[in-house]
């Protein structure tokens, strides 16, 4: 583990995630003063701290370890079947600015290419009625 620079990639996780080291402390629940600490690079997380942010926030382990690889895991896919609207807007709250940027747009890729198969199946349609010499 490179332990050396972990202070630094917390603070460019808390900095990434727009928090101040009180609102990202009271989210976290690492003391303030033990996040500035650690930010300082003056100690080394404890496992709890490091698991913690592992568990609740998302960012990639190989990352905040090491500092190798992307700084998050890729965005979580909710599994929608069997989910109410509340469900579904509780967990988009969860998601942070980005992972809900790209969800969006996920779902206007397929709205788009529902309404492009379904404005198909029209013109299959017509075009089958034509053949048939049906008017509409």
């Amino acid at each position: 583990m490179n332990t050396e620079k972990i202070g630094r990639r917390i603070l460019s996780l808390r900095k990434d995630l727009k928090l101040s080291q009180t609102k990202f402390s009271e989210l976290t629940g690492i003391q303030r003063t033990y996040l500035s600490v650690i930010e300082k690079e003056q100690k080394i997380p404890s496992f709890n701290v490091i698991s913690y942010l592992l568990d609740t926030t998302e960012v990639n382990a190989s990352w905040l370890l090491a500092g190798k690889g992307k700084m998050y895991n890729d965005v979580p896919m909710l599994n929608l079947k069997g989910k109410t609207v509340n469900e579904i807007d509780e967990h988009l709250k969860t998601l942070r600015p980005a992972q809900r940027e790209e969800i969006f747009g996920r779902t206007l890729e397929m709205v788009r290419m529902n309404e492009m198969e379904e404005k198909l199946e029209r013109l299959l349609k017509e075009r089958d009625d034509k053949e048939k010499g049906i008017e509409n």
